[in-house]
């Protein structure tokens, strides 16, 4: 489910959205296509505006539907983070490596195909999940 489908089922236009938000509509319009980033403060107004949360939609690529795939009633990349403890920093193909391995146990390859197209997710996964000392 992408934000725009989020709003769309609400029966919000991105005036709504926009004014509901304090930002024009132009902007609103570039937030939810992904050519600009949310603000903490915008993904809480947002997420006032549809009358849900809409924080991991924002931060892992609004077209991503992986957020809202659930793995023992939690959010795949949650279930992830109980799974895995990286102790050190480790290279970005081992990290994600390990999460597609885990992904494929749980919903299948499809995953696989969603990370090597959506840049945005694969990089919030290893920002993630890389631990600096």
């Amino acid at each position: 489910m992408t934000l725009q489908m989020i709003r769309k089922s609400k029966r919000l236009t991105i005036r709504d959205m926009a004014l509901k938000m304090g930002i024009s509509p132009s902007y609103y319009c570039h937030l939810e296509n992904g050519h600009r980033r949310f603000s903490e403060q915008l993904i809480t107004k947002c997420s006032e505006a549809l009358g849900e949360d809409v924080r991991d939609l924002v931060k892992y690529g609004s077209a991503s539907w992986i957020p809202y795939v659930k793995v023992n009633d939690k959010c795949i990349i949650t279930a992830f983070s109980d799974e895995i403890k990286i102790e050190s920093a480790e290279g970005r193909e081992k990290i994600l490596k390990r999460f597609i391995n885990f992904a494929e146990e749980n919903i299948g390859e499809a995953i696989n195909k969603e990370l090597s197209t959506n840049k945005k997710l694969a990089d919030s996964i290893v920002d993630n999940y890389t631990i600096n000392y």
